[in-house]
């Protein structure tokens, strides 16, 4: 078992891998205290697209989703950065997976060790910063269903 699934804690970052060809293995993150929480929500559920899309983004947030979903099948998932690219409509652009792997990992989401993506299995509720990213539709369905 790895130092991530053992605490709830990360290992120490680093960049994602510059190469279109090589492998990356994504991997869950999983943290009790955040799968406790009765705001939380499961990454590989469509919550995340909708409450994340506006802070991450459309890539990121679907990311973060389809690579949840494909780890609630199996311990762990390997796919080419070239793959990744395909796979959310970037062609051929490596520069954009390592963009959107990045912005998982500002917003702690992801956490890369090496070719290692460790992806949180679950999602705390949104801060009150993230909050106020949402457009006001948003914002009002998020405070009434997190009452």
């Amino acid at each position: 078992m790895n130092h991530a699934s053992q605490t709830g804690t990360h290992p120490t970052s680093h960049r994602p891998p510059r190469d279109t060809r090589e492998i990356l293995t994504i991997e869950p993150w999983p943290d009790p205290v955040v799968e406790r929480d009765p705001g939380s929500h499961p990454t590989a559920s469509a919550e995340t697209l909708v409450w994340w899309t506006p802070v991450l983004g459309p890539t990121a947030a679907m990311m973060a989703q389809r690579f949840a979903a494909a780890l609630a099948h199996q311990p762990r998932l390997q796919i080419t950065t070239a793959d990744v690219a395909r796979t959310f409509g970037m062609g051929n652009s490596n520069g954009r997976v390592r963009a959107a792997i990045a912005r998982l990992e500002r917003f702690d989401l992801v956490t890369c060790h090496g070719q290692a993506i460790y992806l949180r299995t679950a999602l705390a509720p949104l801060s009150r910063r993230h909050l106020d990213q949402l457009p006001s539709y948003l914002r009002e369905l998020y405070e009434t269903r997190h009452r």
